[in-house]
Formats: structure tokens, C-alpha cells, sequence
């Protein structure tokens, strides 16, 4: 346990320091002409398995770099109404939050458009799938749980002392997204009222509604940190 006094930046140091000491004890006890490759690296890199550290970090940096291309590749595909193409690029994201946002972005972009065609019904199809997939990626932790909207005020303790608190973006990331689909259903409501299609426009104000009464729960427009 730690006190009050003890800071993120302090026990980082200390981390960094323990995880320096396992690595220059693990290489003391290798053996070999291999042993001896390794300590001439560290030597030359200044830091014990510098090679192993330097590729992990370039593999990570790497499939980011991949992760985002296919998620902007798939969401520029839903915008001129590909749907497949952007399916087949959401399918090989490997992360489930961006996986399931950017399926969520794709649908929505998706509504959009059919919208701009003049089929309602088929706009009005992309909610439930959005919805569904809003409430799995909270409940599996791909996107923020929006009580800690309430609960933390739209911060990210990153260690209990008050100063080692930021931002979280993921509250951003749940409330654009909430906020666009909030918009989507308006949309094709005011549509299917300009067009005379009652039946549709009555089905979207039950579903808009039973949405607005689930997000309010989470006092999104009273936190003012949010």
C-alpha cells in the first residue's frame, strides 16, 4: 500500500528502476555464445534486451498505424454506400473498441445515406444493430462504462492522488457517438414526418424515447466537467 504523499511520477521511476534490475539479473545468468551477443547489445543500446524492447515497440507502433488505415479505409467506404467493402475492412481490425466503433460509424454512415436516397425504412433498420452494439461494446469494456461519467466526472485516475487525474477521452469517444445516434433517429423522424409515414414515425419516437430515458441515468448534461 501506498500513502497520500506517493505520486504516479514517483512510482514510475520506481518501476522502471525494478524492471531494469530483473532484466540485467535475468541476462547475468544466461550463458553462451548467445548470452554473450546479448550483453554486447545492451552495451551498445545502453539498456538490457535493448533489440527485443526496440521491435516490440516498432510491432505496436506498426499494428496501430494498420489498425487505424483499416478503420478510416471502412468508414470511407460506409460514406459512398460500400457497404461490403467496409465490412470486409472492419472484419480484420483486431481490437475490439476500435472493431466495434468503427462498425458502429459504418452503420450510421450507412442510415445516412439511405436517408439522402429517400428510404426511410431502410435508414431506420441500421438503429436497433447500432443500439445493440452500443450496449455490447460497454458491457465487454471496448467502450467507457457512462457511470463513470457521474461517478468521476469524465476523469481517469490514473493513481488516488487528485494531481495524477486527466482527461478520459473515452467519455468523449461514448458521447459523440451517443450524440450521433441521437441525431440519426431525429433525422429520419422529421423525414418520416415530412413524408406522411406515420407508422415509421411512431415506431422511431417509442425507441428514441426508451433511449433518452437510458442515457439520462447517466447525467451526462449535468456534469460540468463533461
Amino acid at each position: 500500500p501506498h500513502d497520500s504523499t506517493v505520486t504516479l511520477a514517483t512510482l514510475v521511476e520506481k518501476i522502471a528502476v525494478y524492471r531494469d534490475a530483473f532484466y540485467e539479473e535475468l541476462l547475468r545468468k544466461l550463458t553462451g555464445p548467445h548470452a554473450e551477443r546479448l550483453r554486447a547489445e545492451a552495451l551498445a543500446m545502453r539498456q538490457p534486451f535493448g533489440g527485443a524492447r526496440q521491435h516490440f515497440n516498432h510491432y505496436l507502433a506498426r499494428r496501430r498505424a494498420l489498425q487505424l488505415q483499416h478503420v478510416h479505409a471502412a468508414q470511407l467506404f460506409a460514406s459512398i454506400g460500400y457497404a461490403e467493402a467496409a465490412a470486409s475492412q472492419v472484419a480484420v481490425v483486431q481490437v475490439a473498441s476500435a472493431r466495434m466503433t468503427c462498425e458502429m460509424r459504418c452503420r450510421l454512415a450507412a442510415a445516412h445515406l439511405a436517408v439522402d436516397r429517400g428510404n426511410l425504412p431502410e435508414a431506420a433498420a441500421q438503429l436497433p444493430p447500432v443500439e445493440d452494439l452500443l450496449h455490447k461494446a460497454i458491457e465487454c469494456g471496448a467502450m467507457v462504462d457512462p457511470w463513470n461519467i457521474l461517478g468521476f466526472g469524465g476523469q481517469y485516475s490514473l493513481f488516488p492522488a487528485i494531481e495524477n487525474s486527466i482527461h478520459d477521452h473515452r467519455v468523449d469517444e461514448l458521447l459523440d457517438m451517443v450524440s450521433d445516434v441521437f441525431t440519426l433517429y431525429v433525422r429520419i423522424h422529421k423525414a418520416a414526418a415530412a413524408t406522411g409515414q406515420t407508422a415509421l414515425q411512431q415506431t422511431l419516437s417509442e425507441n428514441l424515447a426508451a433511449l433518452a430515458r437510458w442515457w439520462d441515468k447517466f447525467a451526462a448534461v449535468e456534469v460540468d466537467s463533461v
